[in-house]
């Protein structure tokens, strides 16, 4: 096991002794459980997408799945897909408190990070609402009445479809305890602004937690941080599949730290920075130019823009007045979750990796947050905690409890 860094250490240690409203003794005792043979951020991170469960919704017992387009007023179709995980009695839904489901920047509905929170968030006795990234094709292709990139304005879109889905399970008196709602890296920010926009909305329908894991704490630094790392790997951009396949296997059969090399380390970090955001980012942004006929991707120098293609200059070049909001107290996640306590929700509580390349440690010192709001875990990279075995699974039950 690596050993945990003084700062880490004494950090994890304090917030551990500050159970709260937010986190529960046992949960934060959980905390100081964690025994990875994994500290790299990129190793940790690839070991979360290795050992992620590789399901389709079909493949949750016992529910009854049913996909929906939700209204969304803000959108070219008036629609936004989504996806009903329901608990039922004999086929029939029944009634049980709501989970909605946000996934991380451009995931879709169908991806195997919302099924498979919904699989978890199911058997915990939940329904599960599962909606798109604002980020991501299946949002893009619905043809938002606003330029990709709109972060405030995608949060409310996220947030009239979640009113949308709630008004029709409450009409069909399906819904019982508490609204609650979770969401991972990108969408763990959204979980943020739709907590703070709820507790304004006049009508608020959160009234469980609102979870945010894996998130980008200021906006406008998390840009900084990625772009720089989309550069460190800029010449490899270009690499086909047929070459990223073997790298791939070769990092899932890794069980320890210890068997990596500085070749696998790079590549770890390759694998994280391309097939995570970049081969992603580019899909949108080719879909967002055809949508609106921008004529913007050069087909002669194809691969040069494509690999000089960064979240900075997609901002330069498309949306500078969203560069602008970002920049500003709308992209710190504290300016949302203040904004929820002030307005009388005061049920924000965020997760995240210390060592997750979206932020930088310090950054929590900068929050204007209560410290036992936070659950800030030693290891983990980006989302990688969810390929820590039993330690995920117990850190899970701790955290969500539809009883």
């Amino acid at each position: 096991m690596k050993t945990v860094s003084v700062f880490l250490l004494l950090f994890c240690i304090s917030s551990a002794a500050n159970a709260s409203r937010w986190w529960s003794d046992e949960s934060r005792d959980h905390l100081l459980t964690l025994n990875t043979t994994f500290s790299n951020p990129f190793a940790s991170t690839m070991i979360g997408v290795c050992k992620a469960k590789k399901i389709k919704y079909k493949d949750i017992d016992g529910a009854v799945v049913q996909h929906k387009r939700v209204r969304v007023d803000t959108m070219n179709s008036g629609r936004l897909p989504s996806v009903f995980v329901l608990q039922n009695e004999n086929g029939v839904p029944k009634k049980a408190p709501l989970m909605f489901v946000l996934p991380g920047a451009f995931t879709t509905t169908k991806s195997e990070q919302p099924i498979r929170m919904a699989e978890l968030f199911y058997k915990k006795g939940y329904h599960v609402v599962t909606l798109p990234n604002p980020w991501g094709v299946e949002f893009v292709g619905e043809r938002p009445f606003f330029t990709m990139g709109s972060f405030v304005k995608e949060g409310e879109a996220i947030y009239m479809a979640m009113r949308s889905a709630y008004e029709r399970l409450s009409s069909l008196n399906f819904l019982e305890d508490e609204i609650s709602v979770m969401g991972i890296s990108g969408g763990g920010y959204i979980t943020a602004m739709v907590a703070g926009m709820d507790s304004i909305s006049g009508a608020p329908i959160l009234t469980g937690y609102a979870t945010s894991i894996a998130a980008p704490m200021i906006w406008s630094e998390t840009i900084v941080y990625l772009d720089k790392l989309m550069t460190d790997v800029k010449e490899r951009l270009n690499t086909s599949l047929v070459k990223i396949a073997p790298i791939f296997w070769k990092i899932c059969k890794k069980e320890n730290q210890s068997e990596y090399d500085s070749k696998l380390f790079e590549n770890a970090k390759f694998l994280t920075i391309y097939g995570g955001f970049h081969k992603h980012m580019i899909k949108s942004i080719e879909l967002f130019d055809e949508l609106n006929n921008l004529n913007s991707v050069p087909k002669k120098g194809y691969k040069k823009w494509r690999k000089n293609m960064n979240f900075s200059n997609f901002y330069r070049k498309y949306n500078p007045r969203g560069l602008s909001l970002i920049k500003s107290k709308w992209g710190r996640i504290d300016t949302w979750v203040n904004l929820a306590k002030e307005n009388g929700y005061n049920k924000t509580r965020i997760v995240s990796s210390l060592d997750d390349f979206l932020n930088v440690p310090e950054v929590f010192n900068r929050l204007d947050l209560e410290e036992e709001r936070l659950y800030l875990i030693p290891f983990g990279g980006h989302w990688g905690i969810r390929g820590f075995g039993a330690w995920f699974d117990r850190f899970f039950d701790l955290s969500f409890d539809s009883k």
